[in-house]
């Protein structure tokens, strides 16, 4: 990966999170690089069609993409390792409605992060 490589395409962002690029080129070491082509969407999943169409490039979560990943309708265009970027979920909602499901979802959610 290089700024040249990068300058040639379309790096695709998500509207709430702008800082997850620079984020994501510090952690490959190119935290100086100010990419010059940037599309910015308010939807992932409009954000990912628009990566398997060919139009840009998507910073995404196996969890999100694997099942692109896996079909070969997306693929990951560079070969490093996975990069942490600081990013925070918050799951919230009524005491008094909480069900299985939630339980379940609230169970899974801290598992993971353990």
């Amino acid at each position: 990966m290089t700024p040249a490589a990068l300058d040639r395409a379309v790096l695709f962002g998500i509207v709430q999170t702008p800082d997850l690029w620079p984020q994501y080129l510090q952690g490959v070491g190119l935290g100086d690089h100010r990419p010059r082509r940037r599309r910015s969407f308010d939807n992932v999943q409009v954000m990912y069609e628009a990566a398997a169409n060919g139009l840009g490039i998507a910073l995404a979560t196996d969890e999100l993409v694997g099942t692109h990943l896996a079909s070969g309708r997306l693929v990951k265009p560079f070969s490093n390792e996975p990069v942490a970027l600081r990013q925070s979920y918050y799951l919230v909602y009524r005491k008094e409605r909480v069900q299985p499901a939630l339980r379940a979802l609230r169970a899974a959610l801290l598992g993971r992060v353990r």
